[in-house]
């Protein structure tokens, strides 16, 4: 088998993960988070096995059949704004050496993905999000580093699994 037939049978089985974690997620309130943390977990195992191309090319069509397939489409744009293609950004900053300027970098991407969907939520899609004093937002945003580190803590575990464990045997 080329390595293009592997690469591309490997990124839509990914695909197809994704999709169907994400489908169960928005069928299932389980938790809006925990199923498009575990569907973007998908992208970065393309990535690590498939390469960046394949990894993009995953990421682009789950996010694009979520918002096509998906009934609750808050969950698909979840995925396609910010958790989808995060691994990837993930990748790139865990090369940096200093620790300080790599977290800083991920809370900065997390801190603007916020404040984009905030904006987004309030003013083009006319939703009353109740962020009217500034504690509120530094709470909203305090929020949601927090659970943005939990969620950058587990994606890693998931990395060094797979490298230890995964990589190695697949061909």
């Amino acid at each position: 088998m080329r390595i293009t037939a592997r690469n591309l049978a490997r990124s839509a089985l990914a695909t197809a993960l994704g999709v169907a974690v994400l489908l169960i997620d928005s069928v299932i309130p389980w938790g809006k988070l925990a199923g498009v943390c575990l569907s973007s977990v998908f992208v970065v195992l393309v990535r690590m096995s498939c390469g960046l191309r394949w990894a993009l090319c995953c990421y682009g069509a789950t996010a694009a059949l979520g918002l096509l397939l998906l009934p609750a489409k808050s969950t698909a744009l979840l995925y396609a704004v910010f958790l989808g293609y995060y691994p990837l950004i993930k990748l790139a900053l865990e090369r940096l050496r200093q620790p300080a300027l790599r977290w800083g970098l991920k809370l900065a991407v997390c801190s603007v993905v916020v404040a984009v969907a905030l904006f987004l939520l309030r003013e083009l899609l006319l939703i009353a999000v109740p962020l009217e004093s500034t504690w509120s937002v530094l709470l909203a945003f305090a929020a949601a580093d927090a659970a943005f580190c939990v969620y950058d803590y587990a994606l890693t575990q998931v990395i060094l699994i797979y490298m230890r464990k995964i990589q190695g045997r697949l061909k």
